[in-house]
């Protein structure tokens, strides 16, 4: 999606007629496709600014998934596809988490979704399923990246993001200040 498009949506959408200085920096970014590490803190709006960022770099509905963004729980997954949903008209959004009903998963993925956002182990175990197939995605989003690699998800992390071959964009994001 062009930029132009974005400010339209935001604008129509969810009545947001202008961007924070992190999110236009973010808009900016994104044009290109490229890795992003994006630190700011906590309420500042970063999941807005990734999901810009994945709605520059994913194609119209295709029948495969092009986005995946992982989360360290099941609260930050159900937030960040509220605000993926209200912003990405025309994409399946799908949520993926513990203490969903998996039955209720398998049954949302059979239509594939565009973007899934999900916790690494639940995504962990679609994949061990056959439930869901990441080769062909094109923008990966860690989100709070270090959060999740201190609760210990660096090996389903690790399998994961050897099943998505070559995304053109990876986006890590951070609340936690970074000591100078």
């Amino acid at each position: 999606m062009k930029e132009k498009e974005i400010r339209e949506l935001l604008a129509s959408r969810e009545g947001i007629a202008t961007l924070n200085p992190m999110q236009e920096q973010m808009l900016r970014t994104s044009a290109e496709k490229r890795d992003i590490i994006l630190l700011s803190p906590t309420g500042s709006g970063k999941t807005l600014a990734f999901s810009i960022t994945v709605l520059r770099h994913i194609a119209p509905t295709c029948g495969h998934i092009q986005a995946v963004i992982m989360a360290r729980s099941r609260e930050l997954v159900i937030q960040i596809a509220g605000v993926i949903r209200q912003i990405a008209t025309g994409y399946k959004v799908t949520a993926l988490y513990g203490g969903h009903s998996m039955s209720d998963e398998v049954s949302s993925l059979s239509v594939c979704p565009d973007i899934v956002v999900a916790t690494p182990g639940r995504l962990l175990d679609h994949l061990r399923r056959g439930q869901v197939d990441l080769r062909r995605v094109a923008i990966l989003v860690l989100d709070e990246y270090d959060k999740s690699l201190e609760l210990g998800f660096i090996d389903e992390m690790r399998r994961i993001i050897k099943r998505i071959t070559g995304p053109s964009t990876v986006v890590l994001t951070s609340a936690t200040p970074i000591d100078t």
